[in-house]
């Protein structure tokens, strides 16, 4: 083992921490808040739907024209409970998971709000008719079956509206597309023509024009109907690159629903683009089956993917659908998550040794290298007066970007009896010109330097994932930390966890 004062190897720069304070660096580099806002349209059109919903519901019972549900309408006025009872009557059906029976008393209570001296509100009313449905995922056949009754009365503008609303959830629903060409066509709203599909980049921007899904019917959804799953993640792929998340979500989920859910990267991609705009349906009650779905997925990958080897390590034929980026931000076991950073790890490293020419080279037999040794070695080291845990982090980000502006504390307060803090930069330097006058004389990267331990500047084998993989094992680092995560693809150190080094 090198010892952590020789001479660095040829090609890096190994700064050690003098001893003497860095407040004077720490002095000079004030901090400023910044405040970011994010604005979601898709939530607010989504607030816009319910509040449009509400009011066409309210509009009609005004006029005494509310539709009674035919399945239900020899019940209801059967009941003898008044509008508050039938209310509290269909929460405690709900509760019970009796919800055919609770969306009857649910309906009643709509049908007898404005006679109960505004008791309750239409919202909480028809709220929960509908809730009957979302909680089984079906939330269509709820606007499906007010659109018919709706229609059968003679309320043509109202029906269309829900069955638009019904055919944006499922634009495959055999009832509601059915439905569709029952009404023929007749009313306005069936009658406007869908959104044009955007292929340029000179497209206008807006919300209506951006929408790729068209109405179901229009000629443009014709279109879709001979397009196969892997036909359609390319196309998803393209609007999420445009940033375009709630059309790539339509289009992902209907790959995925197409292909059978198999098509993994479709299925779990629907769902990322969903968190991205916060759709999860009516209530929120779709994104306890997107996390039923993550997890289904990635278990059934792990167990065609992963293989056990006989030296007790693993290997991984393919990565996992879902992303370890985006698996960080889900509520699921703990260990999926590990899984999916293990086969994006794998995968990454067997990429970092592909040739130009599409070969793959073999790794050399000390790699990647035998953690159980390793972790015997430390153990003995455990034991020697003045024992220190080795931390290092490796990443291309040691200057002034928004990761080290939001974390170089970390450095700051370390118990240095205890630990020896490492750095590994595979990045460069920021210019003189810029620390001046964009930073204010703020150099954010020799800050670090003075804090740490040890700052090793490797920005010269940032490409070679096996020479820096011998480089950090040289130095006996216990715990190794990815400062850029798995931001800056093509700058970061791909591949080199895979090989162990600490």
């Amino acid at each position: 083992m090198v010892s952590l004062h020789s001479k660095p190897e040829s090609g890096s720069r190994t700064t050690t921490r003098k001893m003497s304070s860095s407040n004077d660096a720490s002095a000079s580099c004030s901090r400023r808040t910044r405040v970011w806002r994010n604005r979601s349209s898709s939530s607010a059109s989504s607030l816009t739907m319910v509040a449009m919903m509400l009011m066409m519901m309210i509009m009609t019972m005004m006029a005494g024209q509310l539709v009674t549900p035919v399945h239900a309408m020899v019940n209801i006025h059967e009941l003898d409970t008044d509008g508050p009872q039938s209310l509290e009557k269909g929460k405690e059906l709900f509760a019970a998971g009796d919800y055919e029976d609770a969306s009857m008393y649910y309906w009643r209570s709509v049908l007898l709000q404005e006679a109960s001296n505004n008791a309750y509100s239409v919202q909480d009313a028809f709220g929960g008719f509908m809730q009957c449905y979302a909680v089984q995922d079906r939330t269509a056949d709820g606007f499906i079956f007010i659109a018919r009754e709706s229609y059968q009365r003679g309320q043509k503008e109202m029906a269309q509206k829900y069955l638009e609303q019904a055919l944006e959830i499922d634009p495959d629903h055999e009832g509601g597309l059915a439905l569709q060409n029952y009404f023929g066509g007749s009313s306005s709203a069936s009658a406007r023509p869908g959104p044009e599909i955007l292929t340029g980049d000179d497209a206008p921007k807006s919300r209506v024009a951006n929408k790729f899904r068209p109405p179901a019917g229009t000629s443009q959804a014709e279109g879709l109907k001979d397009k196969t799953p892997e036909d359609l993640y390319e196309y998803g792929s393209t609007l999420f690159a445009r940033k375009n998340y709630e059309s790539c979500a339509d289009i992902f989920e209907l790959s995925c629903r197409r292909s059978g859910f198999q098509l993994g990267p479709s299925c779990t991609n629907a769902i990322y683009c969903r968190s991205m705009i916060l759709d999860w349906g009516y209530n929120g009650t779709t994104f306890e089956r997107d996390m039923k779905r993550l997890v289904e997925i990635t278990e059934r990958e792990v167990t065609m993917n992963r293989h056990e080897k006989g030296d007790g390590g693993f290997g991984w034929s393919r990565a996992t659908s879902v992303h370890p980026h985006m698996m960080l931000g889900y509520p699921v076991p703990s260990m999926l998550k590990r899984y999916s950073a293990e086969a994006s790890a794998y995968m990454d490293e067997m990429m970092a040794r592909v040739t130009t020419g599409g070969k793959v080279e073999p790794l050399p037999d000390d790699l990647p290298f035998k953690t159980k040794e390793s972790r015997e070695m430390y153990a003995q080291e455990a034991a020697q007066p003045g024992y220190k845990i080795k931390i290092g982090f490796v990443g291309s980000g040691f200057n002034s970007k928004a990761v080290l502006f939001l974390s170089q504390d970390i450095f700051r307060f370390y118990d240095r009896s205890k630990i020896e803090m490492h750095v590994f930069s595979l990045g460069p330097a920021d210019s003189e010109l810029f620390i001046k006058a964009g930073m204010g004389g703020c150099d954010w990267r020799e800050r670090v330097k003075g804090q740490v331990d040890h700052f090793h500047d490797i920005e010269d084998i940032k490409a070679d994932h096996i020479k820096m993989a011998r480089y950090i094992h040289d130095k006996g680092i216990h715990i190794l930390v990815e400062w850029d995560g798995y931001a800056r693809q093509g700058e970061r150190a791909q591949g080199l966890l895979a090989l162990h080094p600490a």
